[in-house]
C-alpha cells in the first residue's frame, strides 16, 4: 500500500500472498521448492506476516460498504494455508471486518477468506 496515493479507495482487494511458514519450506514437495521462489511462498514463522499486514491496512483503503448493493459482495479476498482459517478469521474481526466467510478448496481445506467491513 505504500506507493498508493492516499486519496485512492478500492471496492475490492484480492491477494494471493505468501502464506507458508518458514519451517514448512523444507517439507514442500520438491516439485514446488525446486521451481518456486522461496520469497514468493514463505511469510515468517507462522506464515501470516504478509496476511496480517494486508488485513490490518486494507480497511483504510476500502470504500464504505454502503456503496455495495449486495451484502454478498466481499471487499477483501485472500488465499490462505489450510490451517490458517481460524487465525485469519480472528485477525479480520480485530480489523473491523464483520462479514467473514472461509471457503474450502476441492480437498476440503480452508483456502480463501472473504470479508467485508
Amino acid at each position: 500500500f505504500s506507493n498508493i496515493p492516499r486519496h485512492i479507495a478500492f471496492d475490492l482487494i484480492v491477494s494471493n500472498p505468501p502464506y507458508i511458514a518458514d519451517d514448512q519450506w523444507k517439507q514442500l514437495p520438491i516439485s514446488v521448492s525446486r521451481w518456486e521462489d522461496r520469497l514468493a511462498l514463505t511469510a515468517g514463522v507462522d506464515g501470516l506476516s504478509i496476511i496480517k499486514q494486508i488485513i490490518e491496512e486494507s480497511p483504510r483503503w476500502l470504500k464504505n460498504k454502503n456503496i455495495h448493493s449486495s451484502p454478498q459482495i466481499p471487499q477483501l479476498v485472500i488465499e490462505i494455508d489450510k490451517d490458517q482459517g481460524p487465525t485469519v478469521s480472528s485477525l479480520c474481526k480485530q480489523a473491523s471486518f464483520t462479514r467473514i466467510n472461509i471457503r474450502k478448496d476441492f480437498a476440503s481445506h480452508d483456502r480463501i477468506v472473504y470479508a467485508a467491513i
